[in-house]
């Protein structure tokens, strides 16, 4: 027997289609709430434009144009939105996104998607530290309007990071070695490394520290501890945030993380990451990258994340949030008789939004079945020249 699929992309079944269409719709509105219009982008673009940005050109789904450019079918939305944003006039736009982006893995043992659905946000312009508050709280209200309730927003910043690496000096080789130990909070790897390095004893402790730098806002004092005045503001900065997310009543839902490194190219300050209790991998991501939205207009900055739906829908799944796809409430059965009164109320009803669907059935007692088994309450048929409607009772 042929294979089905290729490798990395999968169907979505009726009841997976209802839950997914009504937690993109629920969070569609939060966005739309909060000021920010939808954009539609292509499924495919120049290679160029991601070839430069993104550092794994290799997992990028390839093709040649007609006239030998080289396209790939996107790997990220946010460049596109750039792209877009570039075009319009300058000030604060605020454009949301519902689509699909794909990604080459070759490794079939991958537990990641090559095709994967996302919707997301991206805040562009001059917007400074309110910019990244209305991100972050953006972030919790749409976790809370898909209906997920045990969750964590996590919050970290890479120039706190970076700040450390420039005063103690650390060359960009041994800088990518400490934070890929740092992402992995590898406190043995991290200490083994200074080990080999003639960085100042005050630095050594600041890096040690790191991977134990998150939970509640009080970290952010503990790590003030000893770092320079460029690393405070950084601190401080975060500080607010927390300050503006207590106050709104949402501070149960964040959690700093000063190791959160993760595309520390991409992002330019802050970083944000979404956290089910009920699954490890994130379900949101996101941050600010100033300097690539730079790149399509001077000085254009850029905050966003981008929520991965299939992994929400698994962790409402894992929380009994999911809802079975609510069956047609009316059949109705062709029986020869005043087929144009019939089809009026059909029609009426359609149009009020109920579910009606046709048995294909020719008198009462198959109608009666067809409902029994496809879980439908009301049959309809016409007697004497008017529609009846019949209540069906489960066998």
């Amino acid at each position: 027997m042929k294979k089905t699929l290729p490798y990395g992309v999968q169907d979505y079944l009726p009841d997976e289609c209802y839950n997914k269409q009504n937690v993109e719709a629920r969070i569609g509105a939060t966005f739309s709430a909060c000021g920010y219009d939808r954009v539609e982008t292509p499924t495919f673009e120049y290679y160029d434009m991601y070839a430069d940005v993104l550092a794994s050109s290799d997992r990028m789904f390839k093709l040649t144009d007609n006239d030998g450019s080289l396209l790939v079918l996107r790997p990220d939305i946010t460049l596109q939105i750039c792209r877009i944003a570039a075009k319009m006039r300058p000030g604060v736009k605020r454009l949301y996104y519902k689509a699909n982006s794909y990604e080459y893995l070759p490794n079939i043992h991958s537990a990641r998607t090559r095709e994967f659905a996302q919707t997301g946000v991206e805040l562009l312009g001059e917007t400074g530290i309110e910019g990244n508050v209305e991100i972050v709280k953006l972030a919790i209200e749409s976790l809370l309007a898909a209906g997920l309730d045990d969750f964590l927003i996590e919050i970290g910043d890479v120039r706190y990071f970076k700040c450390l690496m420039a005063e103690c000096g650390l060359v960009k080789e041994d800088a990518e070695t400490l934070k890929e130990l740092v992402n992995r909070k590898d406190s043995l790897g991290i200490e083994l490394f200074l080990q080999r390095t003639n960085m100042a004893a005050h630095f050594k402790e600041q890096f040690l520290l790191l991977p134990a730098l998150f939970g509640d806002c009080s970290v952010l004092e503990t790590a003030s501890r000893g770092c320079g005045a460029s690393c405070k503001k950084v601190l401080d900065e975060l500080g607010v945030i927390c300050d503006h997310l207590t106050a709104d009543g949402y501070g149960r839902y964040i959690s700093i993380d000063l190791g959160l490194l993760q595309g520390l190219e991409y992002y330019s300050g802050l970083v944000i990451r979404g956290l089910s209790g009920k699954m490890g991998q994130s379900i949101l991501d996101g941050g600010r990258y100033d300097d690539i939205g730079g790149r399509f207009r001077s000085g254009m900055h850029a905050v966003g994340f981008a929520i991965g739906v299939k992994r929400l829908l698994v962790a409402l799944d894992a929380e009994k949030k999911l809802k079975a796809l609510p069956p047609c409430r009316y059949a109705f059965a062709d029986c020869g008789d005043a087929r144009s009164v019939l089809m009026q109320k059909v029609n009426a009803l359609r149009k009020q939004g109920a579910r009606v669907v046709d048995s294909f059935c020719r008198d009462r007692a198959d109608l009666e079945r067809f409902c029994r088994e496809n879980g439908i309450g009301i049959g309809l048929l016409v007697a004497g020249g008017a529609v009846v409607e019949i209540a069906i009772e489960e066998a």
